[in-house]
């Protein structure tokens, strides 16, 4: 019998469990999580998670637990409307996270205390980031509003209208002196820090930019329109890398170079940063809206309706029937992706004949009605010119 190395993912169901209660924390069921967001600590220590429920304006939570047994969720404090966004300070003493409404809220891990405060962010708000010494955090809003948090003086330090649309997501570069802000017109904009002045302005696709993620040099974007692109460091235009089969809702670089790509539909994939597939995609149980690598080399999933979920890497023996069916289903996977683009070309090309018709159909009735109007004029001038004569 035939075997071979066969790259597979296994994905593990690892939810918030229960876990007693204690005067300030409460337990979340598994069923029904909504993960909107979920950070790391940068030492790996915590792991926060931003919840929504199915109505936006409805209470959210960010619940904390264990990197390593993420299966213990307990409620560390609530917002007032769904929770979009969580990010930890570089020192992994403060926990930030916003809302629906525009509030924010900071949590202190030394003395157990969260502040909230209202509207400081004015709009929907879901991309957070701490500058590099922990001074600052940065919001993006869906109003294109960039805002400046000032850590120490607990107050707005500056603002500053960047864009017309959302902020879909924002990423300090890998140098720390730039500000990459993806909105959702397709176009990512590359900001001096701290003065927030745009310096790079990219067309990258004609649909929302949901995700960033930063190497040392090279910047990787995924789009609504299912494509991944490449920026090198001289950040002058976007190169498609890869295409999905569904909103690219989350990109997360590991160490060694690996990309994580999550789709909105919930299928997650493993990519070289060129773009070729490392082993097949695996389906979550609901969508994914946010994925990110842990220090051990797996990969945390956020799902819309079944929580966080782990996925862990693995090589395995294949055999031939293995290797066979893993075949089978390229060549399936290929004929449908061909036959759907040949239906959408087909599309494409009776929509422009129809346009074509149309446009030829209003130039004659164009024409024709152009012409009816020179002959009643004609004819207008010709009565007129014989009463005249009789006259």
């Amino acid at each position: 019998m035939t075997q071979r190395l066969f790259f597979t993912f296994a994905l593990i169901m690892t939810i918030c469990g229960a876990v007693p209660a204690t005067a300030n924390e409460s337990t979340q069921s598994n069923e029904g999580i909504w993960v909107t967001s979920f950070a790391q600590s940068r030492d790996h220590d915590r792991l926060a998670i931003a919840s929504a429920q199915g109505l936006l304006l409805r209470e959210g939570s960010v619940l904390l637990d264990s990197i390593e047994v993420p299966q213990q969720a307990k409620e560390a404090y609530q917002h007032a409307a769904s929770t979009w966004a969580v990010v930890f300070s570089p020192s992994g003493q403060l926990l930030a996270s916003s809302d629906y409404r525009g509030n924010l809220a900071i949590h202190d891990f030394e003395s157990e205390q969260t502040q909230q405060y209202e509207d400081v962010l004015e709009r929907w708000t879901r991309a957070l980031a701490f500058d590099a010494a922990g001074e600052r955090l940065v919001a993006g809003n869906e109003a294109g509003k960039l805002l400046v948090w000032n850590v120490a003086k607990q107050e707005m330090e500056k603002s500053k209208e960047l864009v017309e649309t959302a902020i879909m997501d924002l990423r300090f570069s890998h140098t720390g002196d730039q500000l990459l802000v993806a909105d959702s017109s397709g176009t990512l904009t590359l900001c001096s820090w701290p003065e927030l002045e745009p310096v790079v302005t990219v067309k990258v696709a004609d649909q929302p930019l949901w995700s960033i993620a930063v190497a040392e040099d090279y910047v990787l974007v995924g789009a609504a329109d299912n494509g991944i692109y490449r920026l090198d460091s001289d950040a002058q235009e976007a190169r498609e890398v890869a295409r999905l089969g569904n909103w690219v809702s989350s990109l997360s670089l590991s160490p060694s170079g690996l990309v994580a790509a999550a789709e909105l539909g919930g299928a997650v994939h493993v990519l070289t940063a060129a773009g070729q597939p490392i082993g097949r995609p695996l389906r979550a149980a609901s969508g994914v809206w946010n994925v990110e690598w842990t220090g051990e080399g797996d990969l945390l999933v956020g799902t819309r309706k079944h929580g966080l979920q782990v996925m862990q890497l693995a090589f395995q023996w294949a055999t031939a029937d293995q290797l066979q069916e893993a075949a089978e289903q390229r060549a399936a996977e290929r004929k449908a992706e061909q036959e759907r683009m040949e239906a959408a070309k087909k599309l494409a090309e009776e929509q422009a004949a129809a346009e074509k018709a149309a446009k030829e159909k209003a130039e004659k009735e164009k024409a024709e009605q152009e012409k009816a109007e020179q002959e009643k004029v004609e004819k207008e001038k010709e009565e007129k010119e014989k009463e005249e004569a009789t006259e």
